[in-house]
């Protein structure tokens, strides 16, 4: 048997657990790992405490105050286990109310990248998702990097670069609305227009964090990935 337990930090008591047990046929099976879900929750929603047996995926969803399992996905995206069916899917955000992720199509991969934005309401049990794909710019090399602003729209940061060059150019962003889809996506012109150049580091990454009012815009260093995971602003 696994568990998984919270604790208040005030007076070390237990505040709830949650227990797994092995099946009658025990597979191997190793220590369960916890989470918690990405992104800010929508209003009206709650945190949860994903549990499952690899960081990047999904897993049992657990409302973060009460430890009570959560039905996230509607039956047509998980499989019998209740796992979610695809290891590809990258998520924005999870929360009590559903979840909002993505994934680069496997028909893109060779061109220019196409991918899928997906949102999953737990409430309505749909899956709506909108394609997207842009043939003047790479969406490829910043797209892990894409956020989930409330339940409207979602940022893909973009680096601008010359050819085969690896040094980036210029940063945008395109913003995607959800009920609109990408036929009413914008172009975002963040730094540098083109021609001028900024004395980047190499394999500079574009992120992006969301903040009260704003979305803040960085260059990432990708030697902090290795320490501390501090990005140089």
């Amino acid at each position: 048997m696994h568990a998984a337990v919270a604790l208040d930090l005030t007076t070390g008591r237990e505040r709830w657990r949650w227990e797994r047990t092995e099946t009658e046929e025990p597979r191997q099976v190793g220590a369960p790992r916890v989470r918690a879900g990405r992104g800010t929750p929508i209003a009206g929603e709650r945190p949860v405490v994903v549990v499952g047996e690899q960081l990047t995926r999904a897993g049992t969803y657990l409302d973060a105050a009460t430890g009570a399992e959560v039905a996230v996905f509607p039956d047509e995206a998980v499989d019998e286990d209740r796992r979610f069916i695809s290891p590809d899917f990258r998520f924005l955000r999870e929360d009590t109310g559903g979840v909002r992720f993505w994934e680069q199509l496997p028909e893109g991969r060779r061109g220019s990248p196409v991918f899928a934005l997906y949102r999953a309401d737990a409430a309505e049990e749909s899956v709506d998702s909108v394609r997207v794909e842009d043939d003047r710019r790479n969406l490829f090399y910043d797209a892990r990097n894409t956020v989930a602003l409330a339940d409207s729209t979602v940022l893909m940061p973009h680096t601008g670069r010359e050819g085969d060059r690896p040094e980036p150019r210029a940063f945008s962003v395109l913003s995607i609305p959800w009920d609109g889809g990408v036929e009413e996506a914008t172009w975002i012109e963040v730094a540098a227009p083109p021609g001028e150049e900024f004395d980047y580091p190499e394999g500079v990454e574009h992120h992006l964090l969301p903040v009260p009012g704003a979305v803040v815009s960085y260059a990432g260093d990708p030697e902090a990935r290795t320490s501390s995971e501090t990005p140089t602003l």
